[in-house]
């Protein structure tokens, strides 16, 4: 009866501590699941942020980009000849309409013909000329400005992928050390899982190292 009962003790504690290496190394198993999860939840989280960011402040750009554009566009089109941008602008037209009435307001008063005709091709000539240049600068002013924004949006383009890159490699790193725990933790676990059966197996009753059993 006493080596029945002896048997059966040994075997439960045998299972106990094979149990508690399987359960320490399920334990870190789990831990490095978790952790690596919140991980990769943290970076989703980060690069989503920072794509946010660059398409608001690419956004934000759009109008100043598009009015560089414009103005560039304006500027070759003249450029190459066709001054029909220029000549239907706002501020020539204004001028020239005001120019050309006070022209025609001055001789209206003691009879235009030739004097007036070629008073009106002068002055509109000048005019196309003087006016045609603060047009090109405001041009060039607008295409400036727009090259800004196309440096502003490739700042931040950059440093939106600077940062994304830093979040990935972050996670990486971090992975890699979850990895490394994870398999510390269990080899850690079966280590004493091991060192606690050979302890069990030096102490148990009827072993040479521990106190003698009733025989």
């Amino acid at each position: 009866m006493s080596f029945i009962v002896s048997a059966i003790t040994g075997s439960t504690l045998a299972g106990a501590v094979v149990t508690s290496a399987v359960v320490g190394a399920v334990a870190s198993d789990r831990a490095a699941s978790k952790a690596n999860k919140a991980l990769r939840e943290s970076t989703d989280q980060t690069v989503e942020e920072q794509r946010r960011q660059y398409d608001q402040t690419r956004d934000d750009y759009s109008d100043w980009r598009s009015m560089g554009e414009g103005a560039i566009g304006r500027m070759n089109a003249a450029m190459g000849g066709d001054m029909s941008a220029f000549k239907e602008s706002a501020g020539y037209q204004f001028v020239r309409n005001e120019g050309m009435r006070d022209t025609e307001n001055r001789f209206s008063v003691g009879g235009g013909g030739g004097n007036a005709m070629k008073a009106l091709t002068e002055y509109t000539t000048g005019l196309a000329s003087t006016e045609y240049g603060n047009w090109f600068g405001r041009n060039l002013s607008m295409s400036g400005q727009g090259q800004a924004a196309v440096g502003g949006t490739a700042v931040a383009g950059m440093n939106s992928a600077n940062q994304i890159s830093n979040a990935y490699g972050n996670e990486g790193r971090g992975l890699a050390a979850n990895a490394w725990g994870r398999a510390e933790g269990i080899n850690n676990a079966i280590q004493g899982g091991i060192s606690n059966w050979l302890y069990y197996k030096k102490t148990k009753p009827g072993s040479s190292g521990g106190k003698s059993g009733v025989t």
